[in-house]
């Protein structure tokens, strides 16, 4: 049987519209990510505490997860989960084989970003008034 990711939309974060990425800011207190919607609206998605591991990929070179998205009717959500993931599966391998239980991997699409995030909790989004 063939490996699949399978990418869903997340019940407690159904943002939708067409963004940009203003900030990536990976501190001490945790990650977050602020974008901007083309009606001005800024959102905030933060993981307290950071999180397992992130990467930000130009949209660009990631055509074919782009395609399966829009496939997926999946386009224009903020953020959406990937279940069976190979980005998680790589991280195992790359931990000689030590899984992390209960680790998701959450993907967060803008118009010129696909920034992929692994950790244990969805983050908080909050509206921020522009």
């Amino acid at each position: 049987m063939a490996y699949r990711e399978k990418f869903l939309p997340i019940e407690e974060i159904l943002v939708k519209g067409r963004f940009e990425c203003e900030t990536i800011v990976d501190g001490v207190d945790g990650l977050s990510i602020s974008v901007r919607d083309y009606e001005g609206d800024f959102y905030n998605l933060y993981w307290d505490g950071g999180v397992v591991s992130y990467r930000n990929t130009d949209e660009g070179d990631r055509i074919g997860f782009v395609s399966e998205m829009a496939s997926l009717s999946l386009i224009g959500f903020l953020i959406v989960e990937c279940v069976n993931s190979k980005y998680i599966k790589w991280l195992h391998a790359e931990k000689c084989g030590i899984e992390q239980e209960n680790l998701r991997h959450f993907i967060v699409m803008t118009s010129n970003d696909i920034i992929d995030v692994i950790d244990y909790d969805v983050p908080v989004v909050s509206k921020v008034n522009s």
